[in-house]
């Protein structure tokens, strides 16, 4: 398994083996990342964890351009997770999102997550742009992307959350 340590992080692709073990559970999941999970580790359910299994079912040779979790090492707990939305497109563009457990929001993490990434993903040569969308306000979210290099781009319009910015960083 490929790992990532940063200062405070051990970063860790989500693999099948990962996703089956959080579809039995926090408690098994617990246990095979041989850390604490909180029970709101997730906001949006396992509804996009299933999405990336499914991806990888299809695609395992692109396991890792979606999900990664971050276990704070020192407290041995499950503290962030997120990732890309697939791997570069023809034009060398991923899309970065995550989201940190409550407990630790404000703290660092996400930047901390968010910049390991960064240099993941720029460490593929094909990838010139990473993109990145938040909700149409000034939030933490955007305070992570501000400090990680990112420029505001646009305002959109989704269809589900209405308003929302893009954001990018170039190579």
């Amino acid at each position: 398994m490929n790992h990532i340590l940063t200062t405070r992080l051990n970063l860790f692709p989500c693999d099948i083996g990962i996703i089956e073990a959080i579809q039995e559970g926090n408690a098994h999941f617990a246990h095979k990342i041989g850390a604490n999970v909180p029970g709101n580790w997730t906001e949006y359910g396992i509804e996009p964890i299933i999405f990336v299994k499914n991806k990888l079912i299809k695609h395992p040779e692109e396991a890792l351009w979606w999900g990664w979790m971050g276990v704070h090492r020192a407290e041995k707990s499950l503290v962030v997770n997120g990732g890309f939305k697939g791997a570069p497109s023809g034009e060398g563009i991923v899309e970065i999102g995550y989201e940190v457990a409550p407990t630790y929001r404000n703290l660092g993490v996400a930047t901390e997550f968010v910049n390991a990434l960064i240099e993941l993903a720029f460490s593929d040569k094909q990838v010139k742009k990473i993109t990145a969308h938040t909700l149409a306000e000034e939030n933490a979210s955007v305070r992570v992307l501000k400090k990680c290099g990112f420029e505001f781009i646009q305002s959109l319009h989704d269809p589900e959350d209405g308003e929302i910015w893009q954001w990018a960083k170039n190579r």
